[in-house]
């Protein structure tokens, strides 16, 4: 089974937003007004505001840099 504090739905649409937060999502509504809408966790009305909300996505996960140095990749790829 998936965790659904583990699930994130980023999207425009006020209805999938609601429905997504009652499985227990976290949900951004990028709204055209973000001050006016009441819909999901967060509002934003650009979607580059993601990275000040969602800091986890841009931060390296350790299990996903040990994987990523097995592979021989590297930060610059």
């Amino acid at each position: 089974a998936v965790d659904p504090t583990q699930c994130y739905l980023v999207d425009d649409s006020a209805q999938n937003i609601d429905a997504a937060q009652q499985l227990g999502w976290t949900t951004v509504h990028l709204a055209d007004d973000a001050s006016q809408s009441n819909h999901g966790d967060f509002q934003i009305d650009d979607i580059h505001d993601l990275y000040e909300i969602l800091p986890e996505f841009w931060e390296p996960k350790t299990e996903v840099k040990i994987r990523r140095q097995s592979l021989g990749i590297t930060a610059e790829a």
